[in-house]
């Protein structure tokens, strides 16, 4: 059997859409924050990370990874709560982040690290929005850094 070999510039997709290889990173966005937001129990309070993100495959996934630096204003507090919401809505929850060995007041910073894997099943051309959000007795940290990554992934 003969092999054959194509050399190319450029591979244009049929239609408007792009090419999908799956399992391959179509786009990745990131967003950070280093504002001090300030929480209640029982309120769910945007921690200011927030992106926008327009779809460019059919079916395709939507990994968020965030990394929320945050301390708590009493030495009795529980835990924080996480979640993730989409256009508006919360599509996954971290249940209470707690730390051990607390003292004092907001004078011990900690870090939650958030990983969710979205199925939106929605058409190419869909803009979704992402935000994290946080509930609980603290407040995020101003003094370092937030982040949120977003990476559409074919399939």
């Amino acid at each position: 059997m003969a092999v054959s070999t194509a050399y190319v510039n450029q591979i244009l997709p049929k239609d408007a859409a792009r090419v999908a290889i799956p399992g391959h990173v179509i786009q990745t966005l990131y967003n950070n924050t280093q504002s001090m937001v300030s929480l209640s129990s029982g309120s769910w309070i945007s921690s200011g990370l927030s992106l926008n993100i327009v779809t460019a495959a059919l079916n395709s996934k939507i990994l968020i990874q965030s990394t929320v630096g945050f301390n708590f204003q009493s030495s009795s507090a529980t835990g924080i709560s996480f979640r993730v919401t989409r256009n508006g809505s919360g599509v996954w929850t971290q249940g209470q982040t707690r730390a051990s060995g607390i003292s004092g007041t907001g004078d011990n910073e900690f870090w939650a690290t958030l990983i969710y894997l979205d199925s939106p099943n929605v058409p190419i051309g869909t803009t979704l929005t992402y935000d994290i959000q946080a509930n609980g007795p603290g407040r995020l940290q101003d003094a370092t850094k937030s982040s949120i990554v977003i990476q559409e992934i074919a399939q």
